[in-house]
């Protein structure tokens, strides 16, 4: 549930404004989707793993109500505090775990649906990780992942990664890259199939988000990820580059007004 370059280690600071901006902007549109799609009953015991700030966990818990148990796992400490910090009244309280994707602290068979957004394709070891979510999968449950799509499919990440190469270094670019590692359906499939599964549905979802003014939401975004210490570290001219480069490759016209951009994710199945 990290990413292997430590250098952009994520601190308190950015995990706040992860939830503040990267949740309900970019993340949030599709958190409906992956929560109708696991199909939860009363009565399931759920995880979402990778749950970062607790978005999903909550919107598990509050789809469960009493009838069911959630619990969230994530790998930063940071991340967990944000999420045992939202404000949150549904009954019974979440458990908020931390731990490794590829050594999970639960014994086998503990849940009935296991959650994950935009996690998987971190994982060092997704084999691992994949075996480890069968293993504490009961019998006949079932694992619903979202990832993003092909960057090409999502040109605001597009035109940042390329401005990122540009602006703040390769490196940069090739971190906002990771997040699509998985865009292609076969590679997706190929990650959860290992003969784990007995079978996986893949499905494509593409929404127009609004989104603000791109002066204003790039500045947010770059503070909520593992970038934020070097966008922080920029001067400014270079981080105004940045944004004019990011708008220009966009070709918006008018970058003080809020944005409607196409964004695109994959959803998976599996049982």
């Amino acid at each position: 549930m990290t990413n292997p370059n430590q250098a952009f280690a994520r601190d308190g600071a950015a995990a706040r404004q992860y939830a503040a901006c990267v949740v309900p902007y970019l993340l949030g549109p599709w958190i409906p989707d992956l929560i109708s799609w696991a199909d939860l009953q009363k009565g399931d015991r759920v995880l979402d793993l990778a749950c970062g700030t607790g978005a999903v966990t909550r919107a598990a818990a509050a789809m469960l109500g009493s009838s069911g148990r959630v619990t969230g796992l994530d790998i930063s400490s940071e991340m967990l505090d944000v999420a045992k910090q939202t404000l949150f009244t549904i009954v019974p309280a979440i458990q908020w775990q931390l731990g490794d994707a590829g050594s999970m602290p639960f014994v086998d068979a503990t849940f009935d649906v296991v959650l994950c957004q935009q996690g998987l394709q971190f994982f060092t070891d997704r084999r691992l990780a994949v075996a480890e979510i069968r293993r504490v999968l009961a019998p006949r449950g079932r694992f619903v992942s979202a990832v993003w799509s092909r960057i090409e499919n999502n040109p605001y990440y597009w035109a940042v990664a390329a401005a990122a190469d540009r602006h703040l270094g390769e490196e940069a670019g090739r971190q906002f890259r990771s997040s699509f590692a998985l865009g292609e359906p076969s590679e997706f499939r190929s990650a959860l199939n290992h003969s784990v599964f007995k079978s996986v549905e893949i499905r494509t979802v593409a929404k127009r988000l609004k989104l603000p003014p791109l002066p204003e939401l790039i500045p947010q975004h770059f503070a909520g990820t593992l970038l934020a210490n070097l966008f922080a570290s920029t001067a400014g001219p270079s981080r105004a580059a940045l944004i004019t480069d990011v708008v220009r490759r966009l070709r918006i016209n008018e970058p003080e007004n809020a944005t409607v951009l196409r964004l695109e994710v994959h959803l998976a199945l599996a049982q």
